[in-house]
């Protein structure tokens, strides 16, 4: 499986402390000239320290890292060392490794040149469509946390009720007691009545937040000096197999609706994966997902 390196991950004191840019490039010539020529290729790139012989490529003010580059010896159980100008990417698939090592997302040459065409050709742009996926953990986890904690509540108090729980099928009696709650039956202990009452409202609550929950996926940038906003729908956001639909609809500043923005507005002040009910959650400091 491919790694998809967040851009604010690899730029965090944790990634980069170990290593420094300038006295990698000291000790890697050949890394310090593949990295000067893949930054004509790739218009905008820059570089941040991945490990002693690679580097991470990005363009600020995207989400996620294009992929690495790397000058040395990738391989496994070389008989004899041969250094090569190597690039990763998501895009890439060697099947001289298994898929479950980096080397399977990896082409490597001892000519720069080679290796500078697979940098063009393999080190693009996170679509809005492949972000939506990679990052829609953060509003399936938002959710269902609520969703766990509206249902322990009820059950909670299920139990102090009738002396147990039925999990989410409420029991035959109960029902009926609902039934006659509405008439304005009023029992003998008055406390029975408003413990029912909490009960069926916190039933109502859950099983609102149980219901299949769609999503907008709102990637934020900036296009021609102009605040972006690409937008993808995604459908039973909260669940294990979403269904992301692949249109992207793209609007500006002026022309983004009133209930998004509003939202957006919301979000824009919370911490990273900071869930919002009915709002939606920010997945990144780019990316939010929106309730609709």
């Amino acid at each position: 499986m491919a790694t998809h390196a967040l851009i604010s991950d690899i730029l965090s004191s944790e990634w980069t402390a170990p290593h420094d840019l300038q006295s990698m490039f000291s000790r890697n010539e050949p890394l310090r000239a593949f990295c000067d020529e893949v930054k004509k290729k790739l218009r905008g790139c820059e570089f941040a320290p991945k490990d002693s012989r690679s580097v991470w490529v990005y363009i600020p003010e995207q989400v996620f890292a294009l992929g690495w580059i790397g000058y040395g010896d990738y391989r496994d159980n070389a008989q004899e060392a041969v250094k090569s100008y190597t690039v990763y990417s998501r895009h890439i698939v060697n099947d001289m490794y298994s898929s479950a090592s980096f080397q399977y997302h990896t082409r490597g040459s001892v000519h720069m040149n080679v290796a500078l065409r697979h940098a063009s050709r393999y080190l693009t742009r996170y679509s809005p469509i492949e972000i939506t996926n990679q990052l829609r953990s953060s509003f399936k986890q938002g959710a269902s946390a609520v969703e766990h904690e509206a249902k322990s509540d009820m059950l909670q108090q299920e139990k102090a009720l009738f002396g147990k729980s039925f999990n989410t099928r409420m029991c035959r009696v109960a029902t009926e007691l609902k039934v006659l709650l509405s008439t304005g039956y009023e029992f003998t202990d008055p406390t029975i009545g408003e413990e029912l009452k909490e009960y069926f409202t916190k039933e109502e609550e859950y099983n609102e937040l149980a219901q299949e929950r769609n999503a907008y996926c709102v990637v934020v940038d900036t296009f021609l000096g102009n605040q972006r906003y690409q937008v993808v729908s995604v459908d039973g956001a909260g669940g294990w197999s979403p269904t992301i639909h692949d249109d992207v609809s793209v609007y500006d500043d002026e022309s983004i609706p009133g209930d998004l923005a509003g939202k957006l507005s919301v979000l824009s002040m919370c911490e990273i994966d900071q869930y919002v009910t009915d709002v939606g959650v920010r997945a990144n400091d780019r990316v939010f997902y929106v309730a609709r």
